[in-house]
């Protein structure tokens, strides 16, 4: 009696439970028992897909409805229907073809199911006609998710072409990226030497622009954007390595060398011996000529330093500086010999070592023998004996070769050229020290001579600080040091400006073309130390100028030093009144604010302008409707002249979220101090 009471109570239980999980599991099963009609649950209902997914994907989970039955179906309807399809069995949508995310973000669709009843028409010939009727709707919205774009060779990546390969030649395989849609991408080349290539901007394929040369440039630097529509999704920076190969003809600078120099055809630097350096004026050799030479020449660890060429080839010797702060292996580097009357080659022995910042002596006879007497400091100095050092009793060329490359080289003659005569030549039985290591080749400004007097060209015994430029010592003179006081200074300074547009004064003729100049001026500011130095006559700024002024009147009060004409042979006071005239010469007469260069652009942009005082800058862009898109808080700036790309104002195109900015008309508005001006610029994408 008391089991069968239990068992019902059991049966009461499991039935109770088995009710509650149909109603908590959804109440279809109600529904089923109440044979209601097909119908959704929600009235909406979203799915997400990612842009670029392949036709005929599932769009997320099926959209189904209760009580569909037998011959009920689902249809797709809504303002989006024709950019999807649906199982009409089982109700999941799909993807009928990529979807593009900065082409559209969202879509709507109505999912609709319907019943089917077998028409009164049916017969047992045509088979089953179903007549269907709409039942219940359910709207969806299909979100695509954005898929950035994103290059498989990660943030950098290598290219090779060999030399003398024609133009629109390709340049590797093509640097791709995922995601990319030729539809709705592109490939954008940007970087320091993107006007040398093209790219397809539907492959990604890099091609050339026109034939390159090893000899010019070896290895250049470009950066390929993936762009959508809304902008730069991603980048990669890409190196092109130009491989050397057979030469038939050279670019202007260059010219084919012969077999005592290098292996035939291949292109050798034309040295014009004068010097390529910024400071240069040569009107045979063009900017973009002295550039290639520049190139080709390291002048980053190993350089000429000193050398001899004796009246007798008995006594001839080169000093080597390393001015790297590495030791270097000299394995397979060679010093070649050029001159009208042919050419010569001498090789370093294996193993060499020239220790970081160290010195090499090349001679050609052993400095041990009696008749040879040459004091040699203990320390980083290698020396080395090679009878082949036999330099030219005048006009020649040396060049520095490593194992990779040219390094340096020194001479006033290359193949039948000989460099203007202001410029000194390498006399016989005289030698010469570099007073500018940072200066390129043989230039007037970067050798001076070693004043030796007489012999052979070596201090016998002689005390290192009095020595006159014998190898592994320091020149006794400076480049410079006008006044001879030991140290360069604003001072010396002061006395070339006191000079400037005089001919004659061997003093302070630094580069020794015969005529006092800007030239002269840079040479000693480029010796100074904590004073503002120009880098070149052509980069002379107001600002530098601003500072010798200031400097130099500091210097003349602190010193107590007479400025009157009479009592000095300079004139410091007439150098200060030549300097503040410069500098009139440089500061603009009124503040401007420049046109934008390039314009119109895409992305970036530079924003010129003058002050004609000192000033705190401030740039503003905004767009049409007035609202601020980018602040650049350039800050206090000297009077003078700001123009070119390293001095005017940077726009990136972003805004101050860093995003890309739209195509469209843009306002920029320049405030220094009182003074406020506004230009337009336009971007095209």
């Amino acid at each position: 009696m008391r089991s069968g009471i239990l068992l019902r109570i059991t049966i009461a239980l499991i039935f109770a439970a088995v009710l509650s999980l149909s109603i908590i599991a959804g109440i279809g099963y109600a529904d089923e028992a109440r044979n209601l009609p097909p119908h959704f649950h929600d009235d909406t209902a979203s799915r997400s897909v990612g842009e670029g997914t392949a036709e005929n994907t599932n769009i997320g989970s099926a959209v189904w409805a209760h009580n569909r039955g037998n011959y009920g179906r689902y249809v797709l309807r809504g303002p989006d229907a024709a950019s999807f399809s649906i199982d009409s069995n089982n109700g999941q949508l799909k993807v009928k073809a990529a979807l593009d995310y900065e082409t559209k973000t969202s879509y709507s669709v109505t999912v609709t199911v319907q019943s089917g009843e077998i028409s009164p028409l049916s017969d047992h010939v045509s088979g089953p006609i179903i007549d269907y009727s709409d039942a219940d709707s359910i709207d969806v919205t299909i979100k695509v998710t954005d898929v950035k774009l994103s290059f498989s060779d990660g943030s950098s990546t290598t290219r090779s072409i060999q030399e003398n390969s024609g133009a629109n030649t390709n340049i590797g395989s093509a640097v791709t990226a995922s995601n990319f849609r030729s539809s709705r991408d592109d490939y954008v080349l940007r970087g320091p030497d993107a006007g040398s290539f093209n790219i397809d901007s539907e492959t990604g394929q890099l091609q050339t622009k026109a034939s390159l040369d090893y000899e010019r440039q070896n290895s250049y630097s470009v950066r390929i954007d993936a762009e959508a529509n809304s902008g730069v999704e991603g980048s990669i920076d890409v190196t092109i390595k130009v491989t050397n190969g057979p030469d038939t003809s050279c670019p202007p600078g260059y010219i084919l060398s012969f077999q005592t120099i290098q292996k035939p055809s291949d292109c050798l630097p034309a040295v014009y011996g004068q010097g390529f350096g910024e400071a240069d004026a040569l009107p045979d050799i063009s900017s973009e000529e002295r550039s290639r030479i520049a190139d080709a020449l390291a002048m980053d660890r190993v350089i000429f330093n000193e050398l001899r060429n004796a009246m007798t080839d008995t006594h001839d010797w080169v000093e080597l500086r390393n001015v790297s702060d590495a030791d270097v292996t000299l394995d397979g580097w060679q010093v070649h010999i050029v001159a009208s009357d042919g050419a010569g080659v001498v090789t370093f022995p294996a193993g060499t070592v020239l220790p970081a910042g160290g010195l090499l002596l090349l001679v050609n006879t052993d400095p041990d023998v009696p008749e040879m007497p040459l004091s040699i400091p203990e320390g980083n100095v290698v020396s080395l004996v090679d009878a082949g050092l036999i330099l030219p009793q005048t006009h020649f060329t040396l060049l520095l070769r490593s194992d990779t490359g040219w390094e340096d080289s020194v001479g006033n003659y290359f193949f039948g050229h000989e460099i203007p005569p202001t410029a000194p030549p390498l006399t016989t039985d005289a030698a010469w020290y570099r007073a500018r290591p940072d200066a390129l080749g043989y230039q007037a400004e970067a050798w001076v001579a070693s004043k030796y007097q007489s012999g052979p060209g070596y201090d016998d015994g002689v005390p290192a600080a009095s020595a006159l430029g014998t190898p592994g010592y320091p020149q006794a003179s400076l480049m410079g040091d006008v006044n001879a006081d030991g140290t360069v200074n604003i001072l010396d300074l002061v006395l070339v400006a006191s000079h400037l547009g005089e001919s004659g004064v061997v003093e302070v003729d630094l580069n020794s073309d015969g005529e006092i100049n800007i030239q002269d001026l840079v040479l000693v500011a480029n010796s100074l130390g904590s004073v503002a130095a120009a880098p070149s006559a052509q980069a002379l700024h107001a600002s530098h100028v601003q500072q010798w002024v200031e400097s130099a009147k500091q210097a003349v009060a602190e010193s107590a030093i007479e400025t009157s004409v009479a009592a000095q042979p300079y004139s410091y006071e007439r150098g200060l009144q030549v300097l503040e005239q410069l500098l009139a010469t440089l500061v603009p007469k009124s503040t401007a604010l420049l046109a934008n260069y390039p314009n119109p652009f895409n992305p970036e942009t530079w924003i010129p302008y003058r002050l004609a005082k000192q000033s705190v800058v401030q740039i503003s862009i905004y767009d049409t409707q007035g609202r601020l898109v980018r602040h650049l808080e350039i800050g206090h700036q000297a009077a003078g002249v700001y123009q070119t790309r390293s001095r005017a104002a940077y726009w990136d195109g972003r805004n101050e979220m860093g995003e890309a900015v739209a195509s469209g008309l843009y306002f920029y508005t320049l405030t220094a101090g009182d003074f406020s001006a506004t230009h337009r610029m336009l971007i095209l994408k």
